[in-house]
């Protein structure tokens, strides 16, 4: 395997002593291949380690509508899957990879960095009212620091806290009401016209985070 393009002479003599030959294996396909083979990539030709090298149980061609496709198989049990996207419109299979490739990506990023804000607009409140709580204790020193006077400085926290309030009242976008707890700094939007019952349920619980009392 190399991720450079290999020289069709030098394909054809390994070929012809029964090395299977794989060009062009771009970075986001190498990740894969190293922990399914447990191979190691190298710089050089010139001193390879034994260890550097990998392992598979088989290897198989798989043929799927007009591409042909190499399909490894690990030697010992792998995390490691291949997803076959298919669609008779090609349009639809272009945007059908940009969702797995985000999916996968955000799939990926969650694996290695286990946190995630409140959905529905709940972050954007919250944070506004923890600003607004930090800036109440803040002195006359502290605001100097930022060149203006204390009054000033909370003229602008308040600017702002109502610019992240502003961002998740954004998301009801059907003519509804956007409505934030003052106690909790929870988020709700309602549709047009609530009745008293559908108020009662979709106010009762914070469907975007956690339940509230």
């Amino acid at each position: 395997m190399c991720q450079k393009v290999i020289h069709p002479v030098l394909q054809q003599y390994l070929r012809d002593h029964g090395i299977t030959v794989i060009e062009r294996l771009g970075m986001n396909s190498l990740e894969p291949v190293v922990q399914l083979t447990g191979a190691q990539p190298v710089a050089t030709l010139h001193t390879i380690s034994p260890s550097a090298y990998g392992k598979v149980k088989e290897i198989a061609i798989r043929q799927f509508g007009s591409k042909t496709m190499l399909h490894l198989l690990p030697l010992e049990e792998a995390a490691i899957c291949t997803l076959i996207l298919c669609h008779r419109n090609e349009t639809m299979l272009n945007e059908l990879k940009v969702v797995c490739d985000k999916s996968e990506h955000v799939l990926r990023q969650t694996l290695r960095d286990p946190f995630a804000l409140f959905g529905g607009g709940c972050s954007e409140t919250h944070l506004a009212a923890c600003i607004r709580y930090k800036s109440q204790v803040i002195d006359l020193d502290a605001a100097s620091t930022f060149g203006c006077t204390q009054a000033e400085y909370l003229l602008a926290v308040e600017g702002f806290c109502r610019s992240l309030e502003s961002v998740a009242a954004a998301l009801e976008h059907d003519g509804g009401s956007s409505l934030i707890d003052l106690t909790h700094a929870h988020h709700w939007t309602l549709p047009i016209d609530p009745t008293i019952d559908e108020m009662d349920l979709m106010l009762g619980l914070c469907r975007n985070c956690q339940p509230c009392s």
